[in-house]
C-alpha cells in the first residue's frame, strides 16, 4: 500500500480541480496521443464506444482522486480494472505508454500550471495505479496458466 505525502495529495487535488472541467477534452486528447504513440493500440478499441470510454477514463481518475486519503478503498476497483485490461491483451509495457500519454495530456491542459511538482505528483500517483492494475493482471494470468 502507498501513503502519499500530504503535499503530494494537495498537489494532485489542486491540479485535478483544473483538469476535471476539461474531462471530455482530456480523454480525447489522451486517446489521440496514445494512438499517435502506438497506432496498434487502436485495435484494442475497435468496437469501443469512445464517448463511453472517455467517461470511464475520467471516472477512473476521479475515483482515485476521491480516495487519496484512503487509497486502500480504491485498490479492489483498480485490481478489477487491471484484470479486465488483461482480458483485452494489455501488457505491463503498455502501462508506461499510457502514463506518458496521460502526463503529456495533463501538461497540454494545464500549460504553465504543469510544474515539476505537479508532474512529480501525477507520476507517483500513476505509477501506483499502474502497479496495482498490472500486478492484478499478472496474478489473474498466472492463476489461469
Amino acid at each position: 500500500m502507498i501513503d502519499l505525502p500530504t503535499d503530494t495529495i494537495a498537489t494532485l487535488r489542486e491540479s485535478w480541480l483544473m483538469i476535471a472541467p476539461h474531462g471530455v477534452d482530456v480523454a480525447s486528447i489522451f486517446y489521440q496521443r496514445l494512438f499517435d504513440t502506438d497506432p496498434s493500440l487502436k485495435a484494442l478499441f475497435a468496437s469501443t464506444d469512445m464517448a463511453m470510454q472517455n467517461e470511464k477514463l475520467i471516472g477512473a481518475i476521479a475515483a482515485v482522486m476521491d480516495a487519496l486519503d484512503d487509497l486502500s478503498a480504491v485498490v479492489p476497483v483498480l485490481e478489477k480494472l487491471g484484470r479486465r485490461h488483461a482480458e483485452f491483451g494489455v501488457t505491463r509495457a503498455q502501462y508506461d505508454m499510457v502514463g506518458s500519454a496521460l502526463l503529456w495530456t495533463f501538461a497540454k491542459i494545464l500549460k504553465d500550471a504543469f510544474t515539476s511538482k505537479v508532474r512529480s505528483a501525477w507520476t507517483l500517483a500513476y505509477a501506483w495505479v499502474a502497479r496495482i492494475m498490472a500486478d492484478a493482471a499478472e496474478l489473474a494470468d498466472s492463476s489461469v496458466a
